[in-house]
């Protein structure tokens, strides 16, 4: 399933900027059966004046191929149709769903179910979080899915797992870490930090093969080429507390590329509420007095908070911490071979007849002290 972002512009009427904390995920159909009228197309006309001036918007449209994204979490859209005020529009996601003729109906309703699964695990919400349009104003929405609600929940519920936890023992060695690592291509930068993160991982309780991940993920295997520099010694993308952009001096620099992981640890321990281990750094703060701050457990719960892509968390567990769990633990170093292989036999057989004597000797030492 492709995810895409097209956010509606900051000062259209239809994207009102309302602070959105969000309790509630609200399903609709889209009613526009038309050929070509799938989520590309819907994007476009929330571009447009038309939807400006009525004024209408949601946060995500799923067809058969993609689901995109047309407004931030954190901000409310118009689309319950239940008022500036209404509880719907103001705190609850919409989600619309794709009728049009040329696509796959079927398909578009299980991207939209994967999608409403990794939100309510997101935001901590149970499934009675799910409702239908109908529930804010009355209107018959979404129509296609009304006869039929029970089972379009439950295929929701399939998509929910327990997660992947962020707590607990490392599940991976530090040479395993680092073999998967040359695997991907990894700066030795990245294969040399690779202790440090399961030190601190026994410091903080937190899986540290998860924050390396993570780490892989941000840096490129330490190769960076993004907005962070190498000698910024930030591993996990950590913005300043006054950022503006997207620039490098809108990242944290740290002394040490130790530094660095220390920070990083701490700024997870933001998210999970765990105390931090020496002076945090300022985007730390801004962290802790989010709403949802000391309540992350789970790795796909950090899309949309950690970066804004809903799918950040479960990349790091799909495409990074996956296969470093699947990678073989690499071979013990060979023992050495028995002192007769590494000696010669006569000298062997001297040295063994010698400590048999010894024995004997202390022994019968034994025998007379006792």
């Amino acid at each position: 399933m492709e995810m895409l972002q097209d956010f509606i512009k900051p000062g259209r009427r239809n994207r009102p900027g309302y602070s959105l904390k969000a309790e509630w995920i609200t399903v609709h159909d889209t009613g526009n059966p038309k050929p070509g009228a799938d989520a590309p197309a819907h994007a476009r006309y929330l571009h447009s004046d038309a939807a400006a001036n009525l004024p209408v918007s949601w946060h995500f449209t799923a067809d058969d191929k993609r689901i995109v994204q047309h407004l931030p979490l954190d901000e409310n859209g118009w689309h319950a149709g239940d008022g500036r005020e209404g509880q719907g529009n103001r705190t609850s996601l919409g989600i619309e769903i794709c009728e049009n003729s040329d696509g796959y109906r079927a398909a578009a309703e299980r991207n939209a179910q994967e999608l409403i699964a990794n939100l309510l695990q997101q935001f901590s919400l149970g499934i009675e979080a799910v409702v239908p349009h109908k529930r804010w104003n009355g209107k018959n929405c979404p129509h296609l899915i009304l006869p039929r609600w029970d089972m379009f929940v439950d295929g929701i519920k399939q998509f929910l797992v327990p997660g992947t936890p962020i707590l607990g023992p490392a599940r991976t060695t530090v040479e395993q870490a680092q073999a998967w690592a040359r695997g991907r291509r990894a700066h030795q930068r990245f294969a040399d930090i690779a202790p440090v993160y399961w030190r601190y991982g026994v410091l903080f309780g937190i899986r540290p093969e998860v924050l390396y991940c993570q780490a892989a993920k941000e840096t490129r295997f330490g190769n960076y080429g993004g907005a962070v520099r190498p000698e910024q010694n930030n591993w996990a993308g950590i913005k300043t507390r006054n950022a503006t952009g997207d620039r490098p001096e809108d990242h944290e620099s740290f002394p040490t590329a130790e530094d660095g992981v220390r920070a990083h640890f701490n700024h997870m321990a933001a998210y999970i509420g765990l105390a931090p281990t020496g002076e945090p750094h300022g985007r730390y703060y801004v962290v802790k007095v989010l709403p949802w701050a000391g309540t992350v457990r789970y790795v796909e719960q950090l899309g949309g908070k950690w970066a804004p892509s809903p799918d950040y968390g479960r990349s790091i567990v799909r495409d990074y911490l996956e296969p470093l769990l699947a990678t073989p633990v690499p071979q013990t170093q060979k023992p050495e071979p028995p002192l007769e292989e590494m000696v010669p036999t006569s000298e062997y057989q001297r040295v063994a007849a010698e400590l048999q004597a010894a024995r004997e000797k202390l022994a019968r030492i034994k025998e007379i002290v006792g």
